[in-house]
């Protein structure tokens, strides 16, 4: 039987009691509505295991994604900042944090950290399917 720790599996708990709620009410619309609640719920959960884990890179992956699910851009974006001092290597973190950017009206930011995501071999298709490379080419003119 595989051991996970305690933070990772508390964080899963979370995921799947949100997605059981989910699944058990009829329509999408609960879901929908109450995601937000969710996700901000998510987010008291994982600061409380970052403060216990300050290094654990996933817990500060997971806030981050939950800030940015619920529309806290700024937030989001200095965790995914405090993210790559813990490790720079961590390739879609500089498209997240791009994303962020992106919707901050950080064009330069943006720019930059979506070129180290090239840079460090991540191109996925996230913006209305274009992929990162494509978006530079038409966004990012020096």
């Amino acid at each position: 039987m595989l051991s996970l720790p305690r933070n990772i599996q508390l964080v899963i708990c979370i995921v799947l009691f949100t997605l059981l709620a989910c699944a058990s009410k009829k329509g999408r619309n609960f879901c929908e509505d109450d995601s937000q609640m969710d996700y901000e719920i998510s987010v008291t959960v994982l600061l409380n295991q970052i403060d216990k884990n300050p290094n654990d890179q996933k817990l500060h992956y997971h806030l981050a994604m939950a800030y940015y699910k619920i529309g806290q851009y700024q937030k989001a974006e200095i965790v995914f900042s405090d993210l790559l001092e813990l490790n720079d290597n961590y390739e879609s973190v500089y498209v997240n944090r791009g994303i962020c950017r992106m919707l901050l009206n950080n064009k330069t930011g943006s720019c930059d950290d979506l070129k180290m995501a090239i840079k460090k071999g991540e191109n996925p298709a996230v913006f209305d399917g274009k992929t990162v490379s494509t978006y530079i080419q038409e966004n990012c003119v020096d």
